[in-house]
This record gives structure tokens, C-alpha cells and sequence, in this order.
């Protein structure tokens, strides 16, 4: 079966994609709620952090397709004007605002995915961490407490994460 191009007409009032559009939605929610099930049903001690980057992106997705479920989002291009138009149940320029928004967030998850991955390879000890930041260096932390109190005029005792590259110094 040949699909026609996106935006074709199919009649009055409709285009070709609307007919797909809620087995696209029921696909997306379904499978980002099998994904949200095998990260937490088996994901193993290895998948570390990873899994909670794997969630929000899952959520986020879940997120967006509910609220194009529920706006059915249009667009108009006309020369330099780019317009959204709500036109599902509900039509509210709050939501349409919202869903753009929203739109825009995997691509940021995209970006601190692929930061991840960097560090996770070349940077590993960022990562690391990252992912044990409870050991805390009680001298470093001493050390940067009695400097910034001398430096300030006055002392901060909690509330601060220390990276000390070289804990054991050898």
C-alpha cells in the first residue's frame, strides 16, 4: 500500500494523516508504557543512572501525546508567518502554548543524553560522581568551608557538593 504524501487532501475538511492519527497516539502511549515497565520491572544495577534519563524521556513523550490527543494541533505557514491552531476537543491558546513548549523538550533531552554518553565514555569520572556524590571529602570540604568563611565573613555548613579530583593524592 503506497501512502500519499503528508498534508494531501482526502475531502472535504480532512487530510490523509487524520485517519492515522489515533492508532499513532494509541502506539506512542502504549509503548512508552511497556518502556516505563521494562526500566522498572528489569533493568539491572549496570543501566545505573541511565534508566532515569530513559524515564523522563518516556514521560515526556507520554506527556505530548496526550496533549495532542487532546488538541489535535494544526499548522498554517504563510510567507513569514508561522501559525498553531488548536483543533481538537479542546481549542485554548494556553494549551496550544503549552504543547509547543513541550514540543521543544527532546530536543534539550536529546542534548543531555548525548552529554551522558560523552561523559559516560570519556569523562567517566564526572559521572561517577555523579552517581556516588554521599562519599564527601571531609578535609576538602573543611578546607573549602574555612576559605570561603575567611573570604566572606561568614560560614555555610550545608548545602555544598565538592568534586575533588584527586582524593587520595598518589
Amino acid at each position: 500500500m503506497k501512502f500519499p504524501k503528508s498534508g494531501t487532501a482526502k475531502g472535504p475538511g480532512g487530510r490523509v494523516e487524520d485517519e492515522y492519527l489515533p492508532y499513532n497516539e494509541s502506539a506512542g502511549i502504549i509503548t512508552n508504557l511497556l518502556l516505563l515497565f521494562v526500566i522498572k520491572r528489569f533493568s539491572s544495577v549496570e543501566l545505573g543512572t541511565y534508566k532515569y534519563l530513559l524515564t523522563v524521556f518516556s514521560l515526556n513523550d507520554i506527556c505530548l501525546t496526550l496533549l495532542h490527543m487532546v488538541l489535535r494541533p494544526k499548522n498554517i505557514i504563510m510567507g513569514t508567518v508561522f501559525s498553531l491552531v488548536a483543533d481538537g476537543p479542546v481549542q485554548s491558546k494556553h494549551f496550544a502554548s503549552i504543547y509547543s513548549a513541550g514540543f521543544t523538550i527532546p530536543f534539550s533531552l536529546m542534548c543531555y543524553h548525548f552529554i551522558y554518553r560523552y561523559w559516560a565514555i570519556k569523562r567517566y569520572l564526572l559521572v561517577l560522581y555523579g552517581t556516588t556524590g554521599d562519599n564527601e571529602d571531609e578535609d576538602a570540604l573543611t578546607e573549602v568551608r574555612d576559605a570561603f568563611e575567611e573570604t566572606f565573613g561568614k560560614r555555610i555548613e550545608y548545602g555544598w557538593v565538592i568534586l575533588d579530583n584527586w582524593v587520595n593524592k598518589d
